[in-house]
């Protein structure tokens, strides 16, 4: 499978290259941009990104302006091995030296037929492996967040699933007495890890059965969070305060509860 995608500056250049892809009898998903309307294009690099870690086997095409945008936002993602060209010798070495599994293709700076047979080449092409193997597991960083949201997918497609919320929020209750549990007991640090991380387990299996993605959930508290911790700050220097440290809790908790009010 190959999933596409593009921005707005990429459409037309991605139409021809599905039309070219299906006519050679590849198997090809449009994941958008439907229209020449402004769009963002890390949005769309994630969308591929998150379709090549449900399909390992599977190949990506992102397509914008340039290609580089694309190409950045496609690589924040561990799995992704994304390279930009603009010849088929770079789409070839990309394949065979790199082992990439996305191209990024500018839009305004390659022809149409250009592009194809970058396209062609990078599909053809297989990794070389051999001295090349060791530098690209050099390449890996450990999502250790995207391991997990595989790993429960996989499990939800394998039907062992949830029957309800009301079950996950017990096991997340009962996951937080475990905790308490463990501390109180003074049980091993490995120990309260391991019971932390099924909280945490618990957390993300809500996230996910509620229909809610868990990257963007966690998007949301991390900008929140920024927000709230600025205006903390902000609150503190009013009371001409450089740092919280030595304060009361209850001091602390009074100017969060004031932060939360901006």
């Amino acid at each position: 499978m190959i999933y596409i995608a593009s921005d707005h500056a990429g459409v037309d250049l991605k139409a021809a290259l599905i039309d070219h892809l299906f006519a050679a009898g590849h198997s090809v998903t449009d994941e958008g941009a439907v229209s020449n309307a402004s769009v963002d294009y890390p949005d769309y690099a994630q969308k591929v990104a998150r379709c090549l870690l449900a399909d390992p086997t599977a190949q990506g095409i992102l397509v914008c302006g340039t290609g580089i945008g694309m190409s950045i936002a496609a690589n924040r993602s561990s799995h992704i091995r994304a390279a930009l060209c603009q010849s088929i010798e770079e789409a070839r070495l990309a394949r065979a030296h790199n082992n990439a599994n996305v191209i990024c293709l500018g839009a305004r700076v390659v022809t149409a037929e250009a592009a194809i047979s970058c396209v062609d080449i990078f599909l053809s092409t297989s990794f070389e492996g051999g001295r090349h193997e060791l530098r690209t597991q050099k390449l890996v960083n450990s999502d250790v967040l995207g391991a997990l949201i595989a790993l429960e997918k996989d499990a939800v497609a394998f039907g062992f699933d949830w029957p309800n919320q009301e079950m996950i929020f017990e096991q997340i209750i009962s996951e937080c007495t475990e905790i308490k549990d463990a501390m109180r007991n003074d049980e091993s640090p490995v120990r309260v890890q391991e019971e932390i991380s099924d909280l945490l387990h618990a957390a993300i299996s809500l996230c996910m059965y509620s229909g809610f993605d868990v990257n963007e959930t966690i998007a949301i508290v991390n900008k929140k969070f920024k927000w709230r911790m600025a205006a903390l700050k902000a609150v503190a220097a009013e009371h001409e305060l450089d740092s919280l440290s030595g304060e009361s809790f209850e001091f602390m908790l009074e100017l969060w509860s004031e932060a939360k009010k901006r």
